[in-house]
């Protein structure tokens, strides 16, 4: 690993004021080059500029404070006592129990709004839809949990995704139910090659944004392992917006790739994106309004 050797003393890195997609390019820069190393050798995380944190910032400052742990970088938090809103929002779920050892408030709990930050390893990734995903969507759309076969095995073929695109077996994952947007937002993302770099073992001249793409049509496979074929993302996309009207994007390396209904239509939109991503994130948005249940036939049952 190559340390920035002109920085000896803890680099203070500010969170951004509104911590999103959007904002993580800028702040994972601050960190890391494009070859994945790390600029410093210690790094503190200031939350003192922090007012609004969105479920794919929870998941990207999961990733970089793991993947500085792993690179032997030390880290630490600064300005995380006050009890803003998004300080409140991380308190309860979890994120300061799991890396501080205890939460900053007293009442801190899990809101019921809420699937708390997990690290998904690929060889546990079932049983954490079965057990967490699935019981906890299935309350948020108001729906039974076998009426979401569908939604399971796109979620499935995501970690699949990681497996074969990124090299790394583990993925952060976290989801936020919005009642009053009538939305579910669900990210899961990962530090690895990310989807360009792998695909492009098979089409080299392509672009990040060309690349995921390609990565999205239906059959398209990198033959990196037998358990994928190409459906993975297609069906993610197929199911999410076409059948259900909401909405996947897709970060990775210098590509961004938008899938969204109007109408009868999915607009695919890739584009260059405004900075380096190192892996894969992968943002889920379903309308609880429009979403469609799996059929499921009554039981039968004899007394």
């Amino acid at each position: 690993m190559i340390w920035n050797l002109l920085s000896p003393r803890t680099q203070k890195v500010p969170l951004p004021h509104n911590f999103n997609k959007d904002s993580m390019y800028a702040l994972v820069d601050h960190i890391m080059d494009e070859q994945q190393d790390c600029r410093y050798s210690r790094i503190d995380f200031d939350f003192g500029r922090l007012r609004f944190i969105e479920p794919d910032g929870v998941s990207v400052l999961s990733n970089l404070i793991e993947y500085l742990k792993h690179s032997g970088a030390r880290v630490t938090f600064s300005n995380f006592h006050g009890a803003t809103p998004a300080l409140n929002f991380l308190d309860d779920s979890g994120f300061f129990k799991h890396y501080q050892g205890k939460p900053l408030r007293p009442g801190s709990r899990v809101r019921t709004t809420t699937l708390p930050l997990q690290l998904v390893e690929y060889s546990r990734s079932y049983g954490y839809m079965e057990n967490r995903l699935i019981p906890w969507l299935a309350t948020a759309l108001g729906v039974r949990q076998a009426a979401l076969s569908t939604v399971k095995v796109c979620f499935h073929e995501i970690f699949n995704n990681i497996q074969d695109h990124s090299t790394v077996s583990i993925g952060c994952a976290f989801a936020q139910h919005y009642p009053n947007r009538q939305e579910v937002r669900i990210c899961i993302s990962d530090f690895g090659i990310g989807i360009p770099q792998n695909v492009r073992k098979a089409v080299p001249e392509l672009t990040d944004q060309a690349a995921i793409e390609r990565a999205c049509r239906e059959g398209f496979t990198t033959n990196t392992t037998p358990r994928n074929r190409g459906a993975g993302l297609a069906v993610l996309i197929n199911n999410v917006v076409r059948t259900n009207g909401g909405s996947v994007i897709i970060h990775s390396g210098r590509g961004i790739y938008s899938c969204k209904r109007t109408g009868a239509t999915v607009n695919r939109t890739p584009r260059t994106a405004p900075g380096f991503y190192p892996g894969t994130l992968v943002h889920i948005s379903l309308n609880t309004r429009s979403f469609v249940a799996d059929e499921v036939e009554e039981e039968d049952f004899e007394w």
